[in-house]
């Protein structure tokens, strides 16, 4: 199908919309609008957490103040453009994606990372509930939050880890295609060097119609 994805990211967008990242999923009106109301809960309720937030020499309300913000942002970019420019980012090209095969290893490799980085800060929290008897009930809620905190920034700001991880893709398969093929210029075929300055084209062109909302990402990330 042309309209198909390079891979499967199903978990991905379940994986932010738990968190409160709206994302517009094939389904009736009422089911989106319903979603809509659950996303917009969740931010006010993380959002809440953080401002009432009893602060401390770490914590300060202005940290706070700045987290919350950030991840509002975030929330405003998934309903503002619903994820589409990342899925249309993500849409095979004949031109360029040749096999799913090829996309196997990226996908893997990102949701290892999430799913690492997920378990490394979850197993800080369970050390404090382990060791509960070397805190006291103000560290353990704190070290929750930390968790929280970590947790929902890191999604806000992984669109990025997913367009760079998928023009590095690209990039490395044209090259690959590049050392594994001589030129051949007599010839309009696949080896004939336009047909590798259309890839390049093709790759910067779909880079750029994600322009936007990378700028935003950026902005808000810094």
């Amino acid at each position: 199908m042309a309209d198909s994805p390079v891979c499967n990211m199903n978990f991905y967008w379940y994986t932010r919309f738990v968190f409160g990242f709206y994302h517009e999923f094939q389904t009736s009106k009422p089911v989106r609008w319903l979603a809509k109301c659950y996303c917009c809960l969740i931010c006010a309720s993380i959002s809440f957490f953080y401002l009432y937030l009893p602060s401390d020499a770490f914590y300060t309300k202005k940290f706070l103040f700045l987290v919350s913000t950030e991840y509002f942002m975030y929330i405003l970019i998934s309903f503002l453009n619903t994820n589409k420019h990342l899925l249309q980012y993500y849409k095979k090209t004949s031109l360029i994606d040749a096999s799913a095969s090829t996309y196997r290893q990226m996908r893997l490799c990102l949701v290892g990372y999430l799913c690492i980085m997920f378990f490394i800060r979850l197993l800080g929290f369970i050390k404090v509930l382990i060791l509960r008897e070397e805190y006291n009930l103000q560290q353990i809620y704190f070290s929750f939050i930390d968790f929280i905190m970590w947790l929902v920034v890191l999604i806000g700001r992984s669109p990025l880890l997913f367009v760079f991880a998928l023009l590095y893709t690209r990039v490395r398969l044209m090259r690959q295609t590049l050392e594994n093929n001589d030129f051949d210029c007599r010839i309009q075929g696949k080896n004939h060097p336009r047909r590798y300055i259309q890839m390049y084209e093709a790759i910067i062109d779909r880079l750029e119609a994600n322009n936007e909302t990378v700028k935003l990402q950026v902005t808000n990330t810094h």
